[in-house]
């Protein structure tokens, strides 16, 4: 310390100079350290800071305690310049207002436009579960997630971005401020073009997959209804038939088949029948809800003979025909029941089934 009238350098707690004899004060602490420890000190004086930016920063986020002694917010000066980079230009309206509009009416959408992708992916998902679970209350499940997403978004927003700017502080701890907050600003803010992009897959994945499960519910209601009905005529008439004929030609009975003709509600039943020497075929339909015998293949081979003979009549030129057509008949219809069969294996079947197959066993059950 030295004497302020001449200079002379003083002693320790020396209060008068011996060479001029002039009084000094002694300080018992430095002015900076002083400054400090006064009570008038406020961290809202303006006279303080460096320029008028920086106190506005200071005053709108108060760094001061309150008066229950815990601060207004988690974030120190310089952290909420970060958080306000990440979020943007609409940092002070997310912040301040308790609903979001635009998440209201765009809901997953502005949630992806606000780079969440995350979570918008996972919102997306959930609404296409209930899309093909139960398509009625999707109009429901719209509304209440419009509600609920504009009454959240902007804590939720908050919340996760102050946790993205934390990660950065952190990560980028050897860098200075300016840096760091260039970083907030490039990670943060919106992208129009990638939450386009998921949202339009998503809307055609949803499209394509309700018109498929409408369509195939539909088809699949309608198939499974006529089958139902169609099978239950079948294996009455067919066993109706089978209780009609000998029992020689029931003992030789290999199998059953069943047509529905497709322009009305008859029916035709065809028995193929074992022979020691050859097989042949039986054919009943329906005339008026009645069962009626047609006719059989038995003497088929015979008129064939007559027809190579040329010794054939007319009348038996026309009973051969009928015959050769009730044999083929029941190889077409074999081959329906085979593909329309498949078709319901493979979960395909878009039409009613038309034919079916009765082995034995199931004729005389």
């Amino acid at each position: 310390m030295q004497c302020k009238n001449c200079g002379k350098k003083l002693k320790t707690k020396e209060l008068f100079c011996t060479s001029c004899g002039a009084y000094n004060e002694q300080e018992t602490e430095n002015n900076s350290q002083s400054l400090l420890n006064k009570d008038e000190f406020n961290l809202l004086d303006e006279s303080i800071y460096d320029s008028k930016e920086e106190y506005d920063y200071v005053k709108e986020f108060n760094l001061k305690a309150d008066s229950s002694g815990t601060k207004e917010d988690e974030f120190f000066y310089k952290d909420e310049k970060y958080l306000e980079a990440y979020i943007g230009e609409d940092y002070k309206l997310i912040k301040k207002s308790p609903f979001n509009i635009y998440a209201f009416f765009l809901n997953w959408m502005y949630i992806l436009y606000r780079k969440m992708y995350v979570l918008g992916i996972v919102g997306m998902l959930i609404t296409y579960i209930v899309i093909l679970i139960n398509p009625k209350f999707l109009l429901i499940y719209i509304f209440i997630m419009m509600i609920l997403i504009g009454l959240f978004f902007n804590k939720l927003y908050i919340f996760f971005s102050k946790l993205k700017v934390e990660f950065f502080i952190k990560r980028h701890q050897e860098m200075d401020s300016f840096t760091i907050e260039n970083i907030c600003r490039k990670k943060g803010g919106v992208k129009v073009s990638v939450a386009l992009i998921i949202y339009l897959i998503f809307l055609i994945t949803v499209f394509f997959s309700l018109f498929t499960f409408r369509y195939n519910k539909a088809t699949n209601d309608k198939f499974w209804k006529q089958n139902s009905e169609n099978k239950a005529t079948c294996n009455s008439l067919i066993k109706i038939a089978y209780k009609s004929l000998d029992k020689e030609i029931k003992d030789s009975i290999n199998e059953g088949l069943c047509k529905k003709i497709n322009s009305n509600e008859d029916f035709e039943i065809l028995f193929k029948v074992k022979n020691n020497n050859f097989d042949y075929y039986i054919h009943y339909k329906t005339d008026n809800e009645f069962l009626i015998y047609n006719t059989d293949t038995k003497n088929l081979q015979e008129l064939e003979a007559k027809n190579n003979n040329k010794t054939i009549t007319l009348e038996e030129l026309k009973i051969l025909e009928e015959k050769r057509q009730i044999e083929n008949d029941y190889k077409i219809v074999k081959e329906k029941v085979k593909k329309e069969d498949q078709l319901i294996k493979n979960n395909k079947n878009t039409k009613e089934k038309l034919n079916y197959s009765f082995s034995k066993e199931e004729i005389t059950r």
